[in-house]
C-alpha cells in the first residue's frame, strides 16, 4: 500500500522544483570535458544545466514522470528566448507577470507538445513571483514548513544560524534555541508519518535504509543534518536559502541563474536532450556511447529488493563506456549501501572512495548519507 501510493504521487505529480544535488562536487567529482557524454535523471534540471557549464559533448536528461522534464524544458526555453532579465524573473524569482505572452509566443516553439499543455495549464500562476518556489509537492511542502516556522517564532532564529560565519556560535544556537524549542519537536515528530515523507520523494525503501544503517529515524536523521549544516555555514548554500525564504540572493543562487553564465548557456543549450521515458531502457538503446552516468539517490528506490537492483544497474552499465565513470548518492550509510550493492560492482566497477568521501563531507545540501564514485574497468 505504501509503495503504491508513493509511486501514485510521485508518477502524477511534479516533485522536485529544484535538485537537491550538489553540483559543485559532482563536477569536481567527473571532471567533464568537450569529449563528455553524460546519461543522468531530469529532476528539476538545474544540475543538467550547472554540469553544461563545463562544456561537456552530450548531456541525456531522462525522467518517467513528464512533469519534471515540463521544468526542464521550460529552462531551455527561456534560456534560447529569452534576454537575461526575463530570464531570470521566470526561472529565478519563479514567475513573470507576462507569462502567458511569453509562452505563445517565445517559448512554444522550443516545448513538447505535453510541456506545452503542462505550462498552459498554469499560465495564471506562473504569472506571480515565486510560484517555481511553490509548485510541486515539495514546493507545497516547503511552503508549509516555511508559514509553520514563521508562525513559531523559528524562521527568524534558522535564518540566523545560517548567516552566522562562526560555526561555533552557529552551533551553539542550534542546541540551545531550535533543538529545545516545541515548534521544532512537533515538526520532527510530523515527518516520521511516511506519507508526509513521500511528499519530498522520499520513498518507503528509503526509509527503510535510513532506519536499518543509520540505526535512528527519519526525524532524528533530519535533526543531525541540521545539526551539521550549523556546524558548517556556507554563505552560498542556495538549497535551504530557496526553501526557507522563497528566493534565491546574489550569493546564494545556482551557477545556471548567474549572469556572468547565461550567453554561455544560450550556446551550449542544444547538448541536452530530453527524454521522458524509463531510464535503464533507455541506457540499453546506446551501448557503451555514455562517458558519465549520475544516477541521484535513484538505487535506494530499489534498495529492499536486492535482484531487482541488480538487474536495473546492469542494464544502466550497459551505456557506459569502460573507463567511465558514474556517481550516485544514498541516504544510507556508505557502509550500509555498499553491502547491498558490492555483488553487482565486483570485478567490474572500482569504487574511489578517498575522493567521494573528501566531496561529501564538503557537500552544501549534507541531506544524504553517502556518496559514491565508481569507475568501470571491465565489459
Amino acid at each position: 500500500m505504501s509503495e503504491k501510493l508513493f509511486r501514485k504521487i510521485h508518477s502524477s505529480n511534479l516533485i522536485y522544483n529544484f535538485c537537491w544535488e550538489d553540483p559543485r562536487l559532482d563536477r569536481k567529482a567527473m571532471e567533464l570535458d568537450s569529449c563528455s557524454k553524460l546519461l543522468m535523471i531530469t529532476s528539476a534540471g538545474c544540475n543538467a544545466l550547472d554540469y553544461l557549464l563545463d562544456e561537456p559533448e552530450a548531456i541525456h536528461c531522462v525522467d518517467m514522470n513528464p512533469a519534471q522534464n515540463a521544468l526542464l524544458e521550460l529552462k531551455i526555453a527561456a534560456i534560447k528566448e529569452l534576454d537575461y532579465d526575463d530570464y531570470f524573473q521566470l526561472i529565478g524569482r519563479g514567475g513573470h507577470p507576462e507569462f502567458s505572452q511569453l509562452l505563445n509566443t517565445k517559448l512554444k516553439p522550443h516545448l513538447s507538445a505535453l510541456s506545452y499543455e503542462y505550462w498552459t495549464s498554469r499560465t495564471k500562476e506562473l504569472s506571480k513571483s515565486g510560484t517555481i518556489v511553490k509548485i510541486g509537492t515539495c514546493g507545497f511542502y516547503a511552503k508549509l514548513v516555511r508559514q509553520y516556522f514563521k508562525l513559531t517564532g523559528l524562521h527568524g532564529k534558522i535564518n540566523q544560524i545560517f548567516n552566522e560565519p562562526n560555526s561555533r556560535l552557529a552551533t551553539e544556537r542550534f542546541e540551545n534555541e531550535i533543538k529545545s524549542h516545541p515548534a521544532h519537536k512537533l515538526l520532527l515528530g510530523m515527518m516520521n508519518l511516511s506519507k508526509l515523507s513521500y511528499l519530498l520523494g522520499v520513498p518507503p525503501s528509503q526509509l527503510e535504509l535510513i532506519e536499518k544503517t543509520h540505526h535512528m529515524s527519519l526525524s532524528k536523521f533530519v535533526e543531525n543534518v541540521l545539526r551539521s549544516l550549523a556546524a558548517y555555514p556556507e554563505k552560498d548554500n542556495y538549497f535551504y536559502q530557496i526553501y526557507l525564504n522563497g528566493e534565491y540572493t546574489f550569493d546564494a543562487m545556482p551557477d545556471y541563474l548567474r549572469e556572468e553564465n547565461f550567453l554561455k548557456l544560450r550556446a551550449l543549450v542544444d547538448r541536452v536532450t530530453v527524454v521522458t521515458g524509463n531510464l535503464a531502457e533507455y541506457a540499453q538503446q546506446k551501448p557503451e556511447y555514455f562517458t558519465h552516468m549520475v544516477l541521484l539517490d535513484h538505487m535506494d528506490w530499489l534498495a529492499s529488493r536486492p535482484e531487482q537492483l541488480y538487474k536495473h544497474f546492469e542494464m544502466l552499465s550497459s551505456s557506459l563506456a569502460t573507463s567511465g565513470r558514474a556517481i550516485w548518492r544514498s541516504a544510507g550509510t556508505y557502509e550500509g549501501f555498499l553491502a547491498i550493492i558490492q555483488p553487482v560492482l565486483q570485478g567490474v566497477y572500482e569504487l574511489n572512495h578517498e575522493l567521494a568521501e573528501a566531496l561529501h563531507f564538503d557537500c552544501r545540501v549534507k541531506s544524504y548519507g553517502s556518496f559514491f564514485i565508481a569507475d568501470k574497468v571491465a565489459r
